[in-house]
């Protein structure tokens, strides 16, 4: 097992890994990435709710053990008994963590457990968001143009354009609820009980089309730029959220606190 090194402790000693990922930065930077799930409306409030408190947890986690630094908040927690270390093994498909095994047992409250499903949430995210670019993208235009062509006149749009414009029409209904579910089963389901993954495909059919969720991002932004802006925006933070992501897993796996287990 990885654990804690004479000196390290709260210093979080010389390992690179995690060492410049500061709690407090990254609350922060969560706190942020909940008005991209609070823009999808009900469907995702249980997973707003509980982001909420994880990241109340992590706080109070990085308080108690007066760690600044992720690597030295696991740590302290590792030499304070909290948790099990464990290496998860890799499944024949490195993409499929459903058929992953092994792993650590981490106590729950703490502040690896509530990091551990803040970096989940994040990733979900990320992969939402690369889902609605897409979604967009594939559609043929922007959540506005599409507003705008189909506003009372879908008929004549589809006599001018024949199936391109019928698609279109399909596709704002479509858009959201595909990259959330796209999202979900590659990153959170694995993890989820039966009764969560009902509860999510439930919640996820109740979802607003893409132009309303950019309209919510974009609230107080002048018409002519709120497109354009919420655009690159997600287009930023997929470029700079990925690395956060890549950095807490690799922490993760470096100390061996990788917990697999369904909730």
């Amino acid at each position: 097992a990885a654990g804690a090194q004479p000196g390290e402790g709260c210093s979080g000693g010389d390992a690179p890994v995690g060492d410049l990922l500061e709690v407090e930065a990254l609350c922060a930077a969560f706190e942020g990435m909940l008005a991209v799930l609070s823009a999808i409306g009900p469907a995702l409030m249980i997973q707003v709710r509980n982001d909420n408190n994880n990241i109340r947890k992590l706080r109070a986690a990085a308080a108690s053990t007066g760690c600044a630094t992720v690597r030295a908040l696991l740590l302290a927690e590792v030499d304070a008994g909290k948790h099990l270390q464990g290496a998860a093994l890799p499944s024949a498909d490195a993409e499929d963590d459903a058929t992953r095994s092994g792993g650590a047992t981490l106590s729950d409250p703490s502040g690896a457990m509530a990091l551990l499903w803040l970096a989940r949430s994040l990733k979900f995210t990320l992969r939402l968001t690369e889902g609605l670019l897409d979604g967009a993208r594939d559609a043929g235009g922007s959540p506005q143009m599409l507003d705008a062509e189909l506003q009372g006149d879908e008929h004549l749009l589809v006599e001018s354009h024949g199936a391109f414009a019928a698609e279109l029409l399909r596709e704002q209904n479509h858009i959201t609820s595909g990259a959330i579910k796209a999202a979900y089963d590659a990153v959170i389901r694995p993890f989820h009980s039966w009764l969560l993954r009902k509860t999510f495909d439930m919640c996820a059919s109740q979802v607003p089309s893409f132009s309303d969720v950019v309209d919510l991002l974009g609230s107080g932004l002048g018409d002519a730029d709120r497109e354009v802006q919420i655009l690159a925006d997600m287009a930023l933070f997929c470029r700079e959220g990925s690395p956060v992501v890549a950095a807490i897993e690799a922490l993760y796996s470096d100390l061996q606190l990788e917990d697999l287990r369904r909730v």
